[in-house]
């Protein structure tokens, strides 16, 4: 962090390259995905979120979540969309939030008040005929 710190508020390009004994031969380099730099005020130090998949774009912070209150984030949508819809099931598949929320043109930029267990969720937003998928630890 104290040569080439990275920025917050920026978006990386990263490839992974990972070892399974140590260190001492490593599998190919992964394709490319983004990560997102968010140092808010609820973080220790520098946190970093991953974008699981370069195609959906959805950014949950903090993440892991220890306060219920999230972050969601999408941006360049690519079209001007007026709502989205935000369903937030469980790891049985239940359903435990469903929600519409209002876009304010080509960014999706709100904070959500979660009431939810400790475990692992699924977070899908859906908006202009695309469906975004991010998981979500709740601590």
């Amino acid at each position: 962090w104290g040569t080439n710190p990275l920025v917050d508020g920026s978006t990386y390009q990263v490839r992974v390259h990972a070892s399974l004994d140590g260190g001492a031969t490593y599998c190919p380099y992964g394709a490319s995905c983004p990560i997102y730099i968010f140092n808010g005020p609820v973080a220790q130090g520098r946190s970093v979120t991953s974008i699981a998949d370069e195609a959906t774009g959805l950014v949950l912070f903090p993440n892991p979540n220890v306060d219920g209150q999230v972050t969601l984030r999408i941006d360049d949508l690519g079209m001007e969309v007026s709502t989205a819809e935000v369903r937030i099931t469980d790891l049985f598949g239940k359903l435990v939030r469903d929600e519409v929320i209002t876009v304010d043109g080509l960014t999706l930029n709100t904070v959500m008040q979660l009431d939810l267990a400790s475990g692992l969720y699924i977070v899908t937003v859906s908006t202009g005929g695309r469906n975004y998928v991010q998981r979500l630890v709740n601590e």
